[in-house]
């Protein structure tokens, strides 16, 4: 079974939190992070992963760190990470706009972490 994660950098995201899930498509999870540069993501994953670990531990708690953990792990590993085809950058531009936000720049590999798991 594939796991398809596509994280991508939103700069005008809005609310307080670092990195949003936007949903599927098809069979890929889009999470767009409060930034410009994908250099970024881990370092937004590290922080939040230490405010969840600071709060009492309920199921909620360790089900989004448990997420937080494995989206920092895909982040980080460039084993996993590939290069994403222009049909799924325009499918997750839709996304962003279906949430209500915008861009000024195009999401491209460079901006993007594209990675493929498989369990």
């Amino acid at each position: 079974m594939e796991r398809k994660t596509l994280l991508i950098a939103v700069e005008n995201l809005q609310g307080q939190n670092d990195f949003i899930s936007l949903g599927k498509t098809g069979n890929v999870e889009i999470i767009a992070f409060k930034t410009r540069q994908k250099n970024d993501f881990p370092h937004l994953l590290s922080k939040c992963l230490h405010s969840l670990t600071q709060q009492t531990s309920t199921e909620s708690i360790r089900q989004k760190i448990a997420f937080v953990k494995d989206t920092l792990n895909i982040a980080g590993d460039s084993k996993w990470q590939k290069s994403p085809e222009k049909t799924l950058l325009d499918a997750a531009m839709e996304k962003v706009r279906e949430a209500g936000l915008f861009m000024t720049y195009p999401l491209t590999f460079r901006n993007t972490v594209y990675a493929v798991q498989t369990a």
